[in-house]
C-alpha cells in the first residue's frame, strides 16, 4: 500500500468559530485519535484532502501525518464530513495505526475482462462492492480485482473465490455471492383467448357488406307490407 505524506497543524483553538475560520482559508478542521492516544485538534489543508479521497486508494491510503513540531504519526482517513449543497470539506477524522497491529477496513471490488454471458444477452448483478478484510496496514490492499472474462451464463462468483494476497484474512461469509452473470426472464407468451370469448371487431369484404345490407332491407319490407298470398288466404277464410 502507497504511503502519502501529509502536512497537519495542530490546533489550539476549539469551537465553531474557530473551525470556521480554518474552511475560510481553505483548511478543514480536524481531529486525529486512536487506541493509546488521546485524540488531538489538528488543521489539514483542504485541497490535500481531496486529492486523497480521488485516489485510487481513497479512504484506504496509508497517511505519515506530519505534526508541526511534533514529529510523525502514520493514520487513516476514518470519516470525511461534506456539505450536501456545496461540496467544500467539513470535517475530517483520523485514525492512528500501528503498523505491527492488524486493522479491520472495507476495501472496494473492481472486475476485470468481459463476460462472455454478458455478451449473449446475460446481465452481470453486484452483490457486494465492498469486502471486509483484515491485514496489517503495509499489507492493505487499495482493491480487490475479480477477472470475468470466464462467467458464462448463470455462472456466480463467492467471497471464497477471491484471490488474496498472504497475510490478508477475509471476514465475510465465505459462500455469500459477490457477483453473478444471470439469465434474463424471458416473457410469457400472451394467453390464448377463452373458447367463445370474442377475439376482436369483425372484418368483412365488400360482396359481404353488400348481402348483409340487402338482407336487411329485404327484412325490412317484409315487416312493412306482408306478403299478399297471406292476406288472400286470411280474406277466403272469412267468407
Amino acid at each position: 500500500m502507497e504511503k502519502v505524506d501529509l502536512s497537519a497543524k495542530v490546533r489550539e483553538s476549539k469551537g465553531k468559530g474557530a473551525a470556521h475560520q480554518s474552511r475560510v482559508n481553505s483548511f478543514v478542521p480536524a481531529v486525529l485519535y486512536g487506541k493509546k492516544r488521546e485524540p488531538e485538534m489538528l488543521t489539514l489543508v483542504a485541497k490535500d484532502i481531496q486529492k486523497i479521497m480521488h485516489s485510487k486508494a481513497g479512504m484506504n491510503m496509508l497517511l505519515n501525518i506530519k505534526l508541526d513540531g511534533k514529529g510523525e504519526e502514520m493514520a487513516m482517513l476514518k470519516e470525511v464530513q461534506v456539505h450536501p449543497v456545496s461540496g467544500n470539506l467539513i470535517h475530517v477524522d483520523l485514525y492512528s495505526v500501528n503498523m505491527n497491529e492488524p486493522i479491520d477496513v472495507k476495501v472496494p471490488v473492481i472486475i476485470k475482462g468481459e463476460a462472455p454471458g454478458v455478451k449473449l444477452g446475460g446481465i452481470l448483478e453486484f452483490h457486494l462492492r465492498e469486502i471486509d478484510i483484515k491485514c496489517l496496514p503495509a499489507k492493505l490492499p487499495e482493491s480487490i480485482e475479480v477477472d470475468i472474462s470466464a462467467l458464462n451464463l448463470g455462472d456466480t462468483v463467492h467471497v471464497k473465490d477471491l484471490k488474496v494476497a498472504e497475510g490478508v484474512t477475509i471476514k465475510d461469509d465465505l459462500n455469500e455471492t459477490v457477483l453473478l452473470v444471470s439469465i434474463p426472464k424471458v416473457e410469457e407468451e400472451a394467453a390464448a383467448p377463452a373458447e367463445g370469448a370474442p377475439t376482436g371487431p369483425e372484418v368483412i369484404g365488400e360482396k359481404e357488406r353488400e348481402e348483409k345490407k340487402a338482407a336487411a332491407e329485404a327484412e325490412k319490407g317484409g315487416a312493412a307490407k306482408p306478403d299478399a298470398k297471406a292476406e288472400g288466404k286470411k280474406e277466403d277464410s272469412k267468407k
